[in-house]
């Protein structure tokens, strides 16, 4: 049986400055989870799941804000509308996971693996995502606005209507990826590699581009200092 620790008091970093906010999850919940990997709509606000199997786990509507998911594996996991805002992933394992319309605001999600995963619509606003896989992902009508996603992995994904208004794609990986009308005001493309990438309706005019590498693997410089 996985052992939790409940984690009362987490200490969140806001975009203005540190505050305490008191996180209190149900421990019944976790129990419940922990037995049956079937959570819907529970509190599980500032949990410490760390390194916790969750494989196909069904967490519908739960509230996971603030939670400790840290090499987690919820691979093919059921997240749709959660609340992850201020959750730690770094490292987890959320391929082939449904996170549509879910909250991952200022979540942390370095290196963690979502290749293949739905998040159609999801509010990803200020995440970390350095070195995370999205290969394949859905990322369909998503928030990536404000997000690090320097070294990420989003070959064949789809960003058709995706907000990456001053999103940081610095050395990403868009290889053969969908951009249809996406928002990319002010984003950072610096060494991005666009090759075979389906750009539509995409305006440039304001992305900085440097040693970036166009759909037609001609390189771009225009912004280099």
């Amino acid at each position: 049986m996985l052992k939790f620790i409940i984690l009362t008091t987490v200490l969140l970093l806001t975009p203005s400055r540190w505050a305490t906010q008191i996180l209190a999850s149900n421990p019944s919940h976790v129990q419940q989870l922990s037995i049956t990997n079937n959570c819907e709509r529970c509190n599980l606000t500032g949990a410490n799941l760390t390194g916790a199997n969750l494989r196909s786990a069904f967490l519908r509507s739960a509230d996971l804000t603030g939670a400790f998911l840290r090499n987690a594996n919820l691979s093919g996991a059921d997240l749709i509308s959660a609340y992850l805002t201020y959750g730690n992933l770094s490292g987890a394992n959320l391929s082939g996971a449904d996170l549509r319309e879910t909250s991952l605001t200022d979540a942390n999600l370095s290196s963690a693996n979502l290749s293949s995963a739905n998040l159609r619509a999801t509010n990803l606003r200020r995440a970390d995502l350095r070195n995370a896989n999205l290969r394949n992902t859905n990322l369909r009508d998503a928030d990536l606005s404000d997000t690090n996603l320097s070294g990420a992995n989003l070959s064949g994904a789809t960003l058709n209507g995706t907000n990456l208004s001053g999103a940081n794609l610095s050395g990403a990986n868009l290889s053969g990826a969908s951009l249809i009308s996406p928002n990319l005001t002010g984003a950072n493309m610096t060494d991005a590699n666009m090759t075979d990438a389906k750009l539509e309706k995409v305006n440039l005019k304001n992305v900085v581009l440097c040693n970036t590498i166009a759909p037609n693997t001609m390189v771009s410089n225009r912004n280099c200092s």
